[in-house]
Formats: structure tokens, C-alpha cells, sequence
């Protein structure tokens, strides 16, 4: 009896000593399980996996994914702080991600401070991010800014975007703030964006027109003329253009030929009464006109239709080109169907441009564009999921197009998945997954980080921070933790 009770006290041993062993390792796990969790203690636990990240491609989009929770959670200073210590080999990566998520939170003052330290270095494109090029970056600040109409900023950031262009996108953001300067009675921005232009689109700019109609209106006769003399040549028939045209169907170009000639002969009374016999609507409605008359060309009647290509025109300067100012423009024999393959390649191409430069008001339009087979096949790809997740803005429209979609790759429906998730849409981000079917490891984490988001909109944290942590991949893991932490601040947590 007594050799047994040694033996059961042996065994008793050896089992307290396995549980003490175990309660040692997975003390930590309970207490970060068990533990009443705040915005900050989860911001310091993604700080700290962040840490211990050696690849330095994970580094950078780990913490532009932390960076973006920083500035959702609206803590500036730390994200700033944070980004000022990184080592130069990534500063600029992540300085690239904070301006953007500056930009997504309407923080323009902010992110104006911010992206002039990206002109100093030359980086690469950040793969892991909408915008992915300074470029892209810079063409989605001066949209913004263009539509809150900060004009001297946008020109600055135009002057940006020149120089580090590798094409003529620079010349289309100085035409388009021209055109936008001049509609709001922004004479002196409109003058620098047509003089930086270097006369490109001139003869064709409404722009250029309300420029000249601006200073004839304020007495600058001089200017106006001295301006057209330096840009335009007297031709001898443009007596006969005088006689022929009428205040009411004049172009642009022939508006600014005819009062250039006025001006000239040194009729000054009669150009200014000329200049305000021409009426020019404001921008949006020449912009919805120009739409009209293109769409009159082919079978196509869709209000629908029509205010989403006007929509992107809006912030897509070449299409705005394209349709604003070449609406004659026809193929000799061409049919409706012809004319609106062309009005499509046109609209496919503006949609690539836009979803670049991840310009989030256009994606409504966008999707819109693609539920009603208006867009070429491959327009976006999963470009704008993946930029919908990202930029967490997702819109039901998204499920209904890859719902509908033959040939929706897998990367698409993991992306939509995880956005239509991260909004708590959680209906349809399970027929989104259940039109995939099986996915891999790797792209299952894609969809979690977005449900994990999503639970935690609805206030359900603490499952929301057990699904974060079982996500494999670190990037997601601490892009997932970021983001509920930044929802836990925005709830007083």
C-alpha cells in the first residue's frame, strides 16, 4: 500500500510538473485572451509583432497597414512620430502609405506637409497599396483638392506631379485645373496652368476663353491681347468667320480667333460685348452635354448610364479631353455599334487611370459602368476590390458584378469577400465565398483580416481580436489588429 501510494505520488509529480509547464507557455496566450483589451493595448500588441519582422518588403506593408490605423484612430502625432524614426530605406515606402491614408480622411493640410518628402528620394512603386506610384499619389491629392476648390494647392501638387511624370499626365491635370480655375473665377491659377501647359490644348481650352473674357471684363485690354498675341496668329479670313458666326455656335477655339481679331482691329467694346454673348455652362453641365452627345451616336438612352461616364469624366481629365472637347469627333461610315465600342475603350481606359490613382468617389461610377456592360473585359481586375478593401469603402454593387461575372478570378472574389466582410456585410461576403469555392491558406487570411474588421464595427472586439490573431500572414495579422484598434478609439475603447 505504501509503495503504491509512492507511485501515485510520483505520477502526481510528474503530471503537476507537465501542467506547470504548460500553464507557464500558455499563461501569456490567457492573460492576452482573457484580458479587458483596449484601442491602446491592441495598437501596442500590432507595434510589437511589427517588431519582429525581418523581410523588409513585409516591414513596409505591415506598417503603412499600421500607419493607416494610426491616422483612422485620428492619433497624428504618433503616426508622424512613427514614420520620422523608421530607418531611410523604408521612410519613404511608408511615408508614401501615411499620405494616402491622410488623403482617404480628408486630412488635406496634413498630407500637403507630408508628400513634398516624396519628391526628395527616388522609390519604387509601394505594391501592396492602392496609388502605388508618386505619380498616382499626387494625381489623387490634386483631385481632391480640386474639388474642395483649394486651387493654389492643386497647382502645386500639379507641378508635383510634372515632375515626377514619365508621360503627359501632367499636361491633362494643368488643362483640367485650367478649365476648373476658370470656370470659379480663379483667373490668376488659370493663367499659371495654361502658362505651365506651354500653349499644349490652347486654341481648344474653354478655359483659355474664360481666361480672356475674365481680363476683358476687368479692363486688362492690354493683357488680354498681349496674351493672345503671343499664342495665336492673325489669319486673313477671319473677317469672313466674324461675318459668318454668331455668338451662339462658336467654339472655344474660333471664340478666341474671333475676339483676338477684334482686339486687334482695336475694337475693344465690341470684343468684350462678343466674349459675354458667348455662354459657357459651368464645367459639370458642359461635361453632362458633351456625354449626351456622344451616347445620341449609339443605342444606348440610360440616364443610369450617362451620370456615371459623366462622373468619371469629372475626375478623369482624359476622358474629360476626350469627350469635352472631341464630341464631333465620328469614323466616316461608323454605325451605333462602332461608335459605342469606341465610347467604351474610351470609358476602359479612364477606369484603369482612375483606379490607379484609387480615387474612391469615381468606384460607385465605376462598378455602375460594369453592371451594365458598359466596360471592356479586364478594366479593373481585382484592382478595385483589393483598392475596396484597402480603402474600406465598399459598395454592395461590388458583390452583384462578381456575382454576375463568368470569369472572375479567384484574387477578385478573395478581395471582394473581405471588403463586402470588413463593412459588415457579412451575407455577402459568404456568397461571395461560396462562388469561389476552395482557397487557398493564403487568401483565406485576405478574407479574414476583412471579417475580423467587420466584427469589430459591430462591437464584437473580443472575437474580433481572435480572429486577427490566428491570421497566418503578418502583414494581415497587424493590418487586422491596426484596424480594430482604430474602430475600438472610434467607439471610446
Amino acid at each position: 500500500m505504501k509503495r503504491l501510494a509512492l507511485t501515485l505520488r510520483g505520477w502526481l509529480w510528474v503530471i503537476g510538473l507537465i501542467v506547470g509547464v504548460f500553464a507557464l507557455f500558455l499563461a501569456p496566450w490567457v492573460i492576452r485572451e482573457l484580458r479587458p483589451a483596449t484601442s491602446e493595448s491592441v495598437f501596442q500588441e500590432a507595434r510589437a509583432q511589427l517588431g519582429i519582422l525581418r523581410h523588409e518588403s513585409q516591414f513596409i506593408a505591415a506598417a503603412g497597414e499600421l500607419v493607416r490605423g494610426w491616422v483612422d484612430a485620428g492619433d497624428i502625432s504618433t503616426a508622424t512620430e512613427f514614420v520620422a524614426q523608421l530607418p531611410d530605406s523604408v521612410k519613404p515606402y511608408v511615408q508614401h502609405q501615411f499620405t494616402l491614408a491622410l488623403i482617404e480622411e480628408g486630412r488635406l493640410d496634413d498630407a500637403l506637409r507630408i508628400a513634398p518628402n516624396l519628391l526628395t528620394t527616388n522609390y519604387n512603386q509601394v505594391y501592396d497599396a492602392p496609388a502605388p506610384t508618386r505619380r498616382d499619389l499626387f494625381v489623387r491629392l490634386a483631385s481632391e483638392l480640386i474639388d474642395a476648390q483649394r486651387y493654389d494647392d492643386a497647382l502645386r501638387v500639379v507641378d508635383w506631379i510634372e515632375q515626377v511624370d514619365g508621360d503627359d499626365t501632367h499636361q491633362l491635370w494643368y488643362f483640367y485645373l485650367a478649365e476648373a480655375a476658370a470656370d470659379a473665377g480663379r483667373l490668376d491659377v488659370a493663367e499659371k496652368a495654361m502658362t505651365a501647359l506651354r500653349d499644349v490644348y490652347f486654341e481648344s481650352s474653354v478655359g483659355a476663353f474664360l481666361l480672356v473674357k475674365g481680363w476683358l471684363n476687368q479692363s486688362r485690354t492690354h493683357k488680354a491681347l498681349e496674351w493672345l498675341r503671343n499664342r495665336l496668329k492673325e489669319s486673313d479670313s477671319l473677317q469672313a468667320a466674324v461675318d459668318r458666326l454668331s455668338a451662339r455656335n462658336v467654339n472655344p477655339s474660333s471664340a478666341l480667333l474671333i475676339t483676338y481679331y477684334l482686339l486687334e482691329q482695336g475694337q475693344t467694346q465690341q470684343a468684350k460685348e462678343f466674349v459675354n454673348r458667348v455662354t459657357i455652362p459651368p464645367l459639370p453641365i458642359r461635361i453632362r452635354q458633351a456625354v449626351r452627345e456622344y451616347l445620341s451616336a449609339t443605342s444606348v438612352r440610360s440616364d443610369t448610364v450617362l451620370q456615371a461616364i459623366q462622373e468619371l469624366a469629372l475626375h478623369e481629365p482624359w476622358l474629360f479631353r476626350q469627350i469635352g472637347y472631341f464630341p464631333q469627333r465620328r469614323v466616316v461610315g461608323a454605325t451605333p455599334s462602332s461608335s459605342l465600342n469606341l465610347l467604351k475603350d474610351y470609358c476602359s481606359f479612364s477606369v484603369v487611370r482612375t483606379t490607379l490613382s484609387a480615387n474612391r468617389q469615381v468606384y460607385p461610377a465605376i462598378l455602375t459602368l460594369l453592371n451594365e456592360g458598359f466596360l471592356n473585359d479586364g478594366a479593373t481586375g481585382w484592382v478595385l476590390p483589393r483598392a475596396m478593401l484597402w480603402q474600406d469603402c465598399y459598395d454592395p454593387s461590388l458583390a452583384g458584378w462578381l456575382l454576375n461575372s463568368p470569369d472572375g478570378d479567384r484574387f477578385s472574389f478573395a478581395y471582394g469577400a473581405a471588403a463586402a466582410a470588413q463593412a459588415g456585410r457579412f451575407e455577402d461576403a459568404e456568397r461571395l465565398m461560396r462562388k469561389v469555392g476552395g482557397i487557398s491558406r493564403d487568401w483565406y487570411d485576405i478574407y479574414r483580416r476583412g471579417y475580423a474588421v467587420g466584427l469589430a464595427k459591430k462591437g464584437e472586439f473580443r472575437a474580433a481580436l481572435w480572429e486577427a490573431r490566428r491570421i497566418r500572414s503578418d502583414i494581415y495579422r497587424i493590418g487586422s489588429l491596426a484596424r480594430i484598434a482604430a474602430e475600438m478609439r472610434r467607439q471610446g475603447l
